[in-house]
């Protein structure tokens, strides 16, 4: 080992100092050598030139040694045992027990290094730099901070390990290594002063045993992965909480980028938030006695036509499916002029029959329904039939359905563009009596059925009642069809549900042809108060409105989204795209906070992860390996903890949602999981390999 003809000079902003000129040095293959210098003279500087850190300089030097250098400041794994400690150096056990007998530390092999004195922890920092074998031992003030007792003691050691390789020390102390020392120098003016030597024999190492610790040290970074995530186990058990919240947030955040997929979509529709809904707009609402009951009456509004409504359909692409609205428990249909008149006609004398009255009186029934003539050779009585056009119930189901939570009504809507509306299985409605169910009902109706599968319920009839209670025995016998029941054939299941409506889908005009042959009514004169359009749920809700509402026969701008919630209307303001917006600033939060967080926590123990990243190096270790695998474990339990808390945490999201935006936010997906997934251990892991990259520069 030589230094020769080395120059070493420091530029600082206000001057260049000089620390060595033309200084040479050359180290004999064991003994003791020692190098006293004031403070600031460059015994340090002189030991990371021999130890290769310090590349800037003049001159050469010549090293063909294995160096280890013991810094001043006391490195260890503080959290591991004394012998986790120097299982970094070597795996070989009785090499690691021969060193604790002969530095007297067996009684503390399974002591935690913190709980140690200095002393005793310089030994074992001692003990692990000679397991890597070196052939060049230096000790940077090896006696810093130790009482005499332990002074001595470690003293003795260097004395005994002088006579195996060699050992070079900086120290102020000259009484205490005086007897030590084979060679001492001195740093003044700039060089190196011989001011002891002697000579003694040594015994020099095999390069074989060398070579064979090497190739050991590479197979062996697995095992110490271990030992590194075993001294930071509290450290990490953070790192596991971050990264599970780090992951629902990328889980989350991968969710919400399928905005525009197959889930916002079943999401839109399940809510209602593209069902355009149209009602009259002067309403009277008058509070019943000694009830809480509101009694509605919207005695001005427009009656549409299916010409009305096949106008607006043939104008609006967006349109899927519609339903027409007759609801005469909310809506009355008296002609108030008509029937003033009637009474005034009536107080006259005149004589008119109950038929003409009712003709007078109920004009829009006149208009759609065929009146029903009791002929006792005289008019007697005339019924006037009005079918729940809102919804039916399904006949002989209604208390297994209220049983599985499941209401019976089911609102029947007839399709424009079927293709829009996702299938499970079967097929789209060919006749006017084959129907699409959702797959909420679907699934009721396979339980009740017994049913292995859902594709047993394609080709099953389903009944429902369309007409008044009692209204069968109202009828005349010469009625004909007195069978009021709508007798349909399950076709197909749609996977688009609604969490307000039960709903059925015919083939266009299906519905209303098939409930015009059991009224025996005019299809193309009915007349209805309001209509529902269900909007293509990838589109714009509010472009449709606003077009609907300049460009549509329907004139009375009664136009409202309704969201299905407690039968409320509420005007569209873009709710869905405003939630989506904020949830996603929300998302971006947490992702910072947490990727923060991890960093903080690293950063919090810097100052330890340098010392052991320089440890992992003296025993020839990557501390960019063992980081990886370590990080990688974590990620692997976070990801598995996250799994199972995002399995029960949906559906409680789900439900302050609900409150919230009145929809669903979120729902279990494998692929968004694997994405996010990988996305967690992507950043987290490139994060904390550039950061130690960073900590290791030097």
């Amino acid at each position: 080992m030589k230094l020769c003809n080395i120059n070493k000079t420091y530029h600082n902003k206000n001057n260049t100092v000089v620390v060595f000129q033309n200084l040479n040095l050359e180290l004999p293959n064991h003994g003791c050598i020692t190098i006293y210098g004031e403070s600031g003279s460059g015994k340090t500087t002189l030991f990371e030139l021999i130890a290769g850190i310090d590349k800037d300089y003049e001159g050469t030097v010549e090293n063909d040694k294995k160096v280890e250098y013991l810094f001043q400041e006391i490195e260890l794994f503080e959290n591991l045992s004394v012998y986790d400690n120097l299982l970094f150096a070597t795996s070989n056990h009785n090499e690691i027990n021969e060193l604790l007998k002969k530095f007297d530390m067996t009684n503390l092999i399974h002591q935690k290094v913190k709980k140690l004195s200095n002393g005793e922890k310089r030994r074992v920092q001692i003990m692990r730099s000679l397991l890597n074998h070196p052939d060049l031992l230096l000790m940077d003030e090896p006696s810093a901070s130790l009482d005499q007792k332990n002074a001595a003691l470690i003293c003795d050691m260097i004395k005994q390990l002088s006579h195996e390789i060699t050992v070079v020390i900086t120290t102020h102390d000259e009484a205490l290594f005086d007897n030590v020392a084979d060679i001492s120098y001195r740093i003044e003016y700039q060089q190196l002063t011989l001011i002891k030597q002697n000579h003694e024999s040594q015994a020099v190492k095999q390069e074989a045993e060398k070579k064979k610790k090497s190739v050991q040290i590479k197979e062996n970074n697995l095992k110490m992965s271990l030992l590194y995530l075993k001294a930071h186990k509290l450290s990490f058990l953070v790192s596991i909480i971050l990264l599970i919240m780090f992951s629902f947030a990328a889980y989350t955040g991968f969710y919400y980028n399928d905005s525009g997929g197959e889930k916002q979509r079943h999401n839109v529709w399940n809510y209602s938030t593209n069902l355009i809904y149209t009602f009259p707009n002067v309403c009277e609402s008058t509070p019943a006695k000694n009830s809480n009951y509101i009694d509605k009456h919207c005695e001005k509004y427009d009656l549409f036509t299916l010409h009305d409504m096949n106008k607006v359909i043939e104008k609006n692409n967006d349109i899927i499916a519609y339903a027409l609205e007759w609801d005469s428990g909310i809506y009355n249909v008296f002609d108030y002029e008509s029937m003033e008149q009637l009474e005034k006609d009536v107080a006259a004398g005149k004589q008119i029959s109950a038929v003409d009255q009712l003709k007078r009186t109920f004009y829009s029934y006149y208009d759609v329904f065929q009146t029903i003539e009791y002929v006792d050779g005289e008019e007697t009585i005339a019924n006037f039939v009005n079918p729940e056009a809102n919804y039916v119930d399904i006949k002989g189901l209604r208390y297994q359905l209220e049983e599985l939570n499941e209401t019976p009504r089911v609102f029947p809507y007839e399709l424009v563009q079927p293709d829009k509306l996702p299938l499970i299985v079967g097929k789209y409605p060919e006749k006017n009596t084959e129907v699409i169910i959702a797959d909420d009902l679907a699934q009721a109706l396979q339980k009740i059925y017994g049913y292995d599968s859902l594709n047993q319920l394609i080709g099953t009839q389903l009944t429902f009642y369309t007409g008044h209670e009692g209204l069968m025995e109202k009828l005349p016998d010469d009625w004909g069809n007195k069978d009021l029941y709508l007798h349909v054939t399950i076709s197909g299941i749609t996977s688009y549900e609604n969490m307000f409506e039960n709903r059925m889908y015919f083939k266009r005009n299906g519905f209303q042809s098939t409930l015009a042959d059991i009224y025996h009514y005019d299809v193309n004169k009915l007349k209805v108060h309001g209509e529902k359009f269900l909007i293509d749920p990838s589109k714009d809700t509010q472009s449709v409105l606003d077009d609907l509402n300049v460009n549509s026969p329907l004139v009375n701008d009664s136009y409202h989204i309704f969201n299905g919630e407690n039968n409320v209307y509420v005007e569209w303001s873009g709710k869905i795209n405003q939630d989506q917006s904020l949830m996603k600033k929300l998302i971006l939060v947490l992702l910072v906070i947490c990727l923060l967080f991890i960093l903080l926590q690293r950063f919090f123990f810097k100052k330890q992860l340098i010392k052991e990243a320089h440890i992992m190096k003296q025993c020839a270790y990557s501390p960019i390996k063992i980081e990886c695998f370590v990080n990688l474990f974590v990620c692997i339990c976070a990801g598995v903890l996250s799994f199972l808390m995002l399995i029960g945490m949906i559906p409680a999201l789900n439900q302050i949602a609900l409150l919230l935006f009145n929809r669903t936010i979120l729902d279990w997906s494998i692929k968004h999981y694997i994405y996010s997934l990988l996305f967690v251990i992507i950043v987290y892991e490139l994060g904390m390999m550039l950061y130690l990259k960073y900590l290791t520069r030097g």
